[in-house]
């Protein structure tokens, strides 16, 4: 478009259901171009908990991954609210997610 932004890779449409969850959540996502895609989790104080690999995807495909409530080290997070932010090729794309975990 006129602003330089692709109307497609501005809106991978990250979605997440059950949401509030527990014990786990599973995001659904189009992948706005090809490349490997992360969905990456972080805690309201910006700290990245963990990164979910979703594989080597096309552009347009649909993605999919489940977060357990766990960090990379396996350890279960607390209770409280998240942020998913979906990455291609290490480029974060789109819209953050709001997750609130309930335990």
């Amino acid at each position: 478009g006129p602003t330089g932004v692709d109307p497609v890779a501005a809106s991978p449409d990250l979605t997440a259901r059950p949401n509030p969850f527990n014990p786990q959540t599973d995001l659904f996502f189009t992948s706005p171009k090809a490349g490997t895609a992360t969905i990456r989790i972080h805690d309201v104080l910006g700290r990245l908990v963990t990164t979910l690999q979703a594989g080597d995807l096309p552009a347009g495909a649909q993605g999919r991954v489940t977060w357990r409530g766990r960090d990379d080290a396996g350890r279960e997070v607390a209770s409280g609210t998240y942020f998913a932010a979906l990455a291609v090729d290490g480029r974060c794309v789109g819209e953050i997610r709001k997750l609130s975990l309930v335990r």
